[in-house]
């Protein structure tokens, strides 16, 4: 829609939503400012409502590549942690840390 307005079966293809289920996600958008439509005969067209939109948009995504950087940090550093639960269970002895105490101290770095 950056580009111009499009109708509600060409984004739902592009995707990949089925047209009644991208009808629903634009007319929400529509509801909350975001985009603008247009009805020609039986087809509906949206466009974004304003060209500050694309500005929200690209924050979002900043923010967005920011977040998944971080939680991918954590989700590595939690896998190459060992197991002590585990260990403990097979060996049969009181685990000396879980492995929840071990993912809270790995976000507690954070």
């Amino acid at each position: 829609m950056a580009q111009g307005e499009r109708s509600v079966e060409v984004l739902a293809d592009r995707t990949g939503l089925s047209i009644a289920n991208a009808s629903q996600h634009l007319q929400q958008m529509r509801r909350a400012g975001l985009v603008a439509n247009r009805r020609d005969g039986k087809f509906v067209y949206y466009r974004l409502a304003e060209d500050a939109i694309l500005d929200l948009l690209a924050a979002l995504r900043r923010i967005a590549e920011r977040n998944v950087a971080e939680v991918e940090r954590v989700v590595r550093g939690y896998f190459n942690e060992p197991l002590f639960l585990a260990k403990s269970f097979y060996s049969g002895r009181a685990p000396e840390r879980s492995l929840f105490s071990t993912c809270g101290r790995k976000m507690n770095s954070l």
